[in-house]
């Protein structure tokens, strides 16, 4: 089983996708949730996520700049970008 984890700083989103996917019968469990980037990493080695699905927009450390420290920090670590965006350029 996967372990994966959401960072996102909308509570209903996080709780969503939660509610959202059948995340055990795909395979994946998660492990924990976040507000922003600069919580994940915080949780990242207690967490030890294989899988992270993160928002880019969020206060205090945003998408893209977490994504850059998980790959510096974690670089087997799997990360899929999600954006209510119409613009994707951010990613």
């Amino acid at each position: 089983m996967y372990r994966a984890i959401i960072v996102d700083d909308e509570a209903d989103v996080r709780e969503g996708l939660q509610l959202l996917v059948n995340w055990q019968e795909r395979g994946f469990r998660i492990v924990g949730e976040a507000a922003n980037g600069a919580e994940a990493l915080a949780y990242m080695p207690i967490w030890r996520p294989d899988f992270v699905i993160t928002d880019i927009r969020m206060p205090v450390l945003d998408g893209l700049e977490y994504i850059r420290k998980v790959r510096r920090q974690f670089p087997e670590i799997a990360v899929v970008v999600m954006s209510a965006y119409g613009e994707f350029h951010y990613a």
